[in-house]
């Protein structure tokens, strides 16, 4: 790069001569200095610098300048366009301030020697600076069009995490993966079944230790509580001529009277002597139907509460003599005041005999 240096002056008139060749592009330059006055130099800093210069057609090239960092001097590089007509190109300088200033100032003079070429350029006019924003323009629209990231940018210059990163299940509330339920894992849908939540299964058969009947099926559920149509139930000690031959409270406490406990049937509520008075039986309020057994007695009794009365009875059928034995009494939730309890025998087709009162030893509720 040839550069040119020539001094300028706003106040005095002078002229500078640059001799150029025609069709030169961008080997020469021109560095000037601008003179308020002898000796004193015009910054030109915050100021935007341009060299006009008119070709002889009349053809106007407009050349932008770069001011130096110092501010006393500015660059102007020739184009195709200024040198592309021979012949004497008188050129002037605009400056112009931030505060809208406008300053234009004469004295250089750039003569364009002719070039024998074949393929001289043609003249024509030229704003430099328009062009070069212009081709800026395209350029930024072609890179805003660019979707990728074409000044390869990274995550970490702009403060973003990288593409390789996940997130720990702290940073997010989730449960790290090694959290399991009941020995399952968490990476898929989970399947409790009842052992793993301590419950029985739907077909699962309930044992009689945890209230169950031990049975599958309906019919045989009431076969082992004693409930089926082949059941034997014994309700009470059972005596024979006044003595007693089974003695309910020896019997073995299996599984099945364990079961019909568990649901309260025939549940002991109360024992004792029971001829006068009051007597308090737990859980009495909680039945509606009874088993009673005589003190001392060889027969029993059926009981149900109507309201606040109980009533019952029970006896003896034989060929001869008939058994009859009844009971009242009056109740108010667990307690029992005012029995009446007796027997007499009948005779068949003959009279009654006299009633004896009875206690009462045994008091159980069925349902």
């Amino acid at each position: 790069m040839i550069t040119h240096a020539v001094c300028l002056s706003v106040s005095e008139k002078r002229k500078d001569l640059v001799v150029v060749v025609q069709g030169e592009s961008q080997s020469r330059s021109i560095r000037a200095t601008v003179y308020e006055r002898a000796g004193k130099i015009l910054s030109l800093q915050q100021a935007v610098v341009s060299l006009y210069v008119k070709k002889p057609s009349g053809f106007l090239v407009m050349i932008p300048g770069e001011v130096e960092a110092s501010g006393e001097n500015v660059l102007f590089t020739l184009t195709r366009g200024s040198c592309s007509e021979a012949g004497d190109c008188r050129c002037f300088l605009q400056i112009v301030y931030g505060d809208q200033r406008d300053l234009r100032v004469e004295g250089l003079e750039l003569f364009v020697l002719p070039c024998v070429l074949e393929d001289a350029v043609e003249s024509t006019a030229e704003f430099s600076a328009l062009e070069k924003a212009l081709a800026q323009v395209a350029q930024f629209s072609s890179h805003v069009e660019t979707i990728g990231n074409p000044h390869g940018t990274t995550a970490e210059q702009v403060g973003a995490r990288p593409d390789t990163w996940l997130p720990s299940a702290a940073e997010i509330g989730a449960v790290p993966a090694s959290r399991t339920i009941n020995g399952k894992t968490l990476s898929g849908n989970i399947e409790l079944t009842a052992s793993d939540v301590g419950a029985m299964g739907s077909e699962a058969v309930v044992p009689v230790s945890q209230g169950g009947t031990g049975q599958s099926t309906p019919a045989a559920a009431r076969n082992a509580l004693g409930l089926g149509d082949m059941a034997e139930v014994h309700f009470g000690d059972i005596y024979q001529n006044s003595h007693k031959v089974v003695d309910y409270d020896t019997l073995p406490m299996n599984n099945l009277l364990q079961a019909r406990t568990n649901l309260g049937l025939m549940k002991k509520l109360w024992s004792g002597n029971w001829t006068t008075g009051n007597i308090t039986a737990d859980g009495f309020q909680d039945y509606t139907l009874f088993f009673l057994h005589p003190y001392g007695g060889a027969h029993s009794i059926i009981a149900m509460k109507v309201g606040d009365t109980l009533r019952g009875i029970g006896g003896q059928a034989g060929d001869g003599n008939q058994t009859v034995l009844v009971l009242q009494a009056t109740c108010s939730e667990n307690t029992l005041s005012g029995l009446k309890c007796f027997w007499m025998n009948h005779a068949v087709s003959g009279d009654h005999g006299a009633k004896t009162d009875v206690g009462i030893a045994d008091i159980y509720g069925i349902c």
